[in-house]
């Protein structure tokens, strides 16, 4: 099995530099100005690679590797039965603005999802559930990522910042083709995005509880590190996983 893992940086993350210990195979796509422009850097990147390898993308400054065993996660990955895994979330644009509503009741229909219920905290709705779509985390195979971001880059040119909406308007443009081809890891079987409702987690020794199940993602990100008290549970990941940055 062939692999490799991108990630998006111009800074030197403590996050990049451990991973970077863990695993050899990690390429920085170094990018500029907003988080949209990283899809133009992926795209360029991923067009160099072989049919068919397998592509771990992610964050820089707040992923941290949990288990580095590559092979293992391409077995978890081909249980979903899809070209392409995003990691679940249970925020964003197209959750915390009314305005983008109807965008998210149209994301949630290619994947079958019920009509969404939320809950306030930081003066903010999230999801009851992770059911919507992290650019944090992504894999997949290198010829179709390279098709769906070429596709996203086309339909996207009016949109300035957001690399994750433009995600979530060409799956909804594209769902005939893409709802079989796209999924969402929302049981954390490959990777995990912490929520804010901190009172949903128990980590300890080597150990994520999450909402009273026990989860073994391979790499875990925290949206939002710096506000939204999610450090707090950085801090005690680390901790208790005992890695050092």
């Amino acid at each position: 099995m062939k692999y490799t893992i991108l990630t998006s940086s111009n800074k030197k993350y403590e996050c990049l530099k451990y991973n970077k210990k863990l695993i050899p195979n990690i390429i920085i796509v170094d990018w500029k100005e907003n988080n949209k422009n990283r899809l133009y850097y992926y795209y360029n990147k991923l067009k160099t690679f072989t049919k068919r390898t397998f592509i771990i993308i992610m964050d820089a400054s707040d992923v941290i590797c949990l288990n580095s065993n590559i092979s293992d996660m391409f077995t978890e990955f081909l249980k979903f039965n899809k070209d392409i895994i995003f990691g679940a979330e249970d925020g964003g644009r197209i959750v915390f603005h009314n305005e983008e509503y109807n965008t998210l009741l149209q994301f949630r229909k290619v994947f079958n999802f019920n009509k969404p219920n939320f809950k306030m905290k930081y003066n903010r709705r999230w999801l009851n559930n992770q059911t919507s779509l992290n650019a944090g985390l992504i894999c997949g195979y290198s010829d179709t990522l390279v098709k769906f971001f070429n596709k996203v880059i086309d339909e996207n040119k009016h949109e300035n910042k957001d690399d994750q909406i433009c995600f979530i308007r060409t799956i909804i443009n594209n769902n005939e083709e893409y709802k079989n081809i796209i999924g969402l890891d929302f049981e954390s079987k490959l990777f995990h995005n912490f929520r804010v409702f901190h009172e949903m987690y128990n980590i300890t020794h080597n150990k994520i509880i999450y909402n009273k199940q026990l989860i073994r993602p391979y790499f875990v990100h925290f949206p939002g590190i710096n506000f939204m008290k999610q450090n707090e549970l950085f801090n005690k990941l680390i901790h208790e996983h005992n890695i050092n940055l």
